[in-house]
């Protein structure tokens, strides 16, 4: 007697398999056609129209298909490791335990003003909290 189980399946081939995951009704397919519709209605609404109804139409595709507006970020000053080099050169101590956002500051007030010395001294704690037994609760 042969073997007894599920029968085989036939196997796909690679052109059916493309055809699955590339083909005209694939995620990657409907994506790129969005897509392409954005930038064509980015083009036409940068490019100057003539005539009333080319004006019309112009804006109706582009506000129907528009990308969503992003707000304005604040323009960031570097890497944290790029401020670390400044901190260093600049000859603030303990800049390899301050924050992003606490080397910014502390550049930015200077190296010998209470508040760059205030923020020191707050992240030497943070930092020192670290190296003690936290008691268990029962």
């Amino acid at each position: 007697m042969g073997k007894v189980g599920r029968p085989k399946k036939e196997k796909t081939s690679v052109k059916e398999l493309h055809d699955k995951y590339y083909g005209p009704g694939s995620k990657h397919a409907k994506r790129q056609a969005k897509d392409a519709k954005l930038k064509e209605a980015i083009k036409v609404h940068s490019e100057p129209q003539t005539g009333k109804d080319a004006s019309v139409e112009a804006t109706a595709e582009a506000v129907a298909v528009k990308a969503p507006v992003k707000a304005p970020t604040a323009v960031k000053e570097g890497t944290r490791a790029d401020l670390m080099l400044k901190a260093k050169a600049a000859g603030i101590p303990y800049f390899r335990i301050l924050s992003r956002d606490q080397l910014g500051l502390a550049l930015a007030k200077g190296k010998d003003s209470t508040e760059t010395k205030e923020i020191i001294e707050g992240a030497i704690k943070r930092w020192k909290s670290g190296w003690t037994k936290k008691p268990k609760n029962s």
